[in-house]
């Protein structure tokens, strides 16, 4: 090959055949690194949160906020009285001469109230009488004796160790439910609890009595003896005694002492601690 002819070439001619300078490689594109598109996302959702339409309302942010619990006690149900609205009256000689305790209260409205009366005390061997009344109280709860008769003692600071059920007692008043129960507060009592059968009752007792031997009858008689009044109105609170009802109370008979004979008004059988009697008035002035 001549080389005059080799100079007749150009650039492009080497470069064909391999020769000269090598092809200019393209340039390689740089991508988007992860922070970038992290950084932009984040942008985004700020973007997209600032401008974003907001509910109606003072503070939008409120809606978003759970609202906290309030750890707070309810009322409670009763609230103790000064001055109690009704009168207790026991005629019972097993329980007329012991010392009595009243305790008043009222509850949500002026026609509930709640009368707890205890006769004796229960840390002495002697008889032990507690009943409470709840007048206004349309719909009781429904619970059993039991459940009463533990929630009543709790109240008092005792406990129930035992109850076993019984059949009903009659008395003046209609029937009882009642249940041989175990009593103790660091002493224990064997006493009968009670509660009216009849739970629909304008005004509803319940407690229980203790005694040494204690029997169907002494309750029987226990209630019968027992009266709630309500001075300023001069009546009784309590579901009024059936005249003739069938009453489990055997009531002591009174037999003349040697030599005496009855009047024919018979013996002065007043009650003692319940309603005074009046004297009789003079045939003539």
């Amino acid at each position: 090959m001549r080389a005059g002819s080799i100079r007749d070439w150009s650039e492009e001619d080497f470069g064909a055949i391999g020769v000269g300078r090598p092809r200019t490689r393209p340039a390689r594109r740089r991508g988007v690194s992860p922070i970038g598109l992290v950084f932009g996302g984040a942008v985004v959702v700020a973007l997209l949160t600032l401008y974003a339409p907001r509910p109606d309302g003072d503070d939008w942010r409120v809606s978003v906020v759970a609202p906290a619990p309030e750890l707070r006690a309810p009322p409670p149900r009763w609230s103790a009285l000064a001055i109690p609205r009704v009168t207790p009256f026991v005629s019972d000689p097993a329980t007329a001469d012991l010392a009595m305790r009243h305790e008043a209260y009222s509850g949500p409205d002026a026609a509930t109230s709640r009368d707890v009366i205890q006769i004796g005390r229960f840390a002495a061997d002697a008889t032990h009488f507690r009943v409470a009344v709840e007048r206004g109280d349309s719909a009781p709860p429904a619970r059993s004796l039991f459940v009463d008769v533990a929630l009543e003692a709790a109240q008092a600071g005792i406990a129930v160790a035992r109850a076993v059920h019984e059949e009903p007692l009659a008395t003046r008043r209609g029937r009882v439910e009642i249940a041989r129960v175990q009593l103790e507060d660091g002493a224990t009592r064997e006493c009968l609890g009670f509660r009216d059968e009849d739970r629909a009752l304008a005004a509803r007792m319940s407690g229980w009595f203790c005694a040494g031997g204690v029997t169907r009858a002494d309750l029987a008689c226990a209630l019968d003896a027992f009266d709630l009044v309500d001075e300023a109105a001069s009546r009784s609170v309590l579901t009024p005694p059936v005249v003739g009802a069938a009453t489990e109370c055997v009531a002591e008979t009174l037999e003349p002492a040697p030599g005496e004979w009855l009047s024919a008004a018979g013996p002065d059988v007043s009650p003692q601690g319940g309603v005074p009697i009046p004297p009789r008035r003079p045939s003539s002035l």
